[in-house]
């Protein structure tokens, strides 16, 4: 986190540095958990499952054109 930002948000905390530090280490660890949810997980992975069916299309086609 850039310098000036952590100073400003420990100036707003009671505790300064070490209240910014530890509100930055809660926010951290709880945008971490929201990934480990299912919905979070389960739409993550019906991407990649679109993406890999897209890239195998893709892939196929440059592959019966090169042999074409």
């Amino acid at each position: 986190m850039p310098c000036n930002v952590r100073q400003l948000v420990a100036a707003s905390l009671p505790g300064g540095e070490d209240d910014a530090r530890c509100l930055a280490v809660w926010l951290a660890a709880t945008h971490d958990m929201g990934k480990a949810t299912p919905a979070f997980t389960s739409r993550r992975l019906s991407r990649l499952l679109e993406l890999n069916t897209r890239l195998s299309c893709q892939a196929q086609g440059q592959f019966q054109r090169a042999w074409a």
